[in-house]
């Protein structure tokens, strides 16, 4: 599993989710600055785990193929006996480190249960975080009162040093005059600047990128969708219910078919970080779209 661990590592360094097939998704979860008993933890990536997440979506086996040198197949197939090797430690009822990310264990009724690791060390965003202490409250028993004794002679010294300093810094003269001069403005002249006109050349440089390549705007109007999935079913009719129930909270929510599964889009962008910060604040501000992920769809517009 050494292998499985190293490369899913590098995948969550590089992307907000990783997912080990058979087993389930790993997502990338910011979390904000805590207080923890006398500790204040500061802001961090954790992990997660979504076992509904457990379909092929090929970029593990990439990896470790490129890593090793050998085909796309023989990656799959280490990934499969790696994973039944696993599940069966797990059924023995033991609990299982799986490298950095956290540990497994599976509970009666055979489910996945995941322990995150605090701040994994391999996500850039943590290196350096360390636990900062509270300040221990000081004992009120033991506190000592400072007694400053000061002769009367002395005393005059000093008042007579502060009023010779205050003297000093009074102004000679307090400037008591009431005369207020007003701006005279009608000597001045009015002066009438041509008017500066700036074209944009956006309009102008479409144009002729069209007349010079007709082939194009065809081209151009190809893109990529960005959806923020929510949730994933095997069953088409569980998943009508949620996304139903999305609708009517006014989400634009539509489903996905991805493989076997029922991926529900809670919303859709063209546009990469904006689909990414949507997610984000999902994550952050609902605990019901906590293992939200973004899933790229490839879609074209006609004339």
């Amino acid at each position: 599993m050494e292998l499985i661990f190293k490369n899913i590592e590098k995948l969550l360094a590089a992307n907000d989710h990783a997912i080990v097939p058979g087993l389930g998704g790993f997502v990338i979860r910011h979390q904000p600055a805590q207080v923890e008993g006398n500790n204040i933890l500061p802001p961090h990536i954790t992990i997660s785990f979504n076992p509904l997440m457990n379909q092929q979506d090929g970029l593990l086996a990439l990896e470790i193929s490129r890593t090793k040198g050998i085909t796309y197949r023989k990656a799959t197939e280490i990934i499969n006996n790696k994973v039944i090797e696993f599940r069966n430690k797990l059924h023995v009822g033991k609990s299982l480190e799986f490298g950095r990310i956290g540990t497994f264990t599976m509970d009666e009724n055979r489910n996945l249960i995941f322990n995150p690791s605090f701040c994994p060390p391999f996500i850039p965003f943590n290196l350096r975080l360390q636990k900062l202490s509270l300040p221990k409250k000081q004992d009120k028993g033991r506190s000592k009162e400072i007694v400053i004794r000061l002769k009367r002679d002395q005393v005059m010294k000093y008042v007579a040093v502060l009023l010779a300093v205050f003297s000093l810094l009074l102004p000679p003269k307090v400037n008591k005059t009431t005369d207020v001069v007003q701006a005279d403005f009608s000597k001045l002249i009015l002066v009438n600047l041509p008017e500066i006109t700036i074209e944009s050349d956006i309009d102008a440089n479409t144009d002729f990128a069209q007349q010079a390549h007709p082939d194009t705007q065809s081209q151009m109007k190809a893109s990529r969708t960005y959806k923020v999935i929510v949730a994933a079913f095997y069953t088409k009719e569980k998943a009508q219910m949620v996304c139903n129930d999305l609708i009517k909270r006014n989400y634009p929510a539509e489903i996905v078919p991805r493989g076997n599964l029922n991926t529900i889009s809670i919303r859709s962008f063209n546009d990469f970080s904006a689909a990414i910060s949507f997610m984000e604040d999902l994550r952050m501000y609902s605990d019901e779209f906590s293992d939200a992920w973004v899933m790229r769809t490839a879609s074209s517009s006609k004339n």
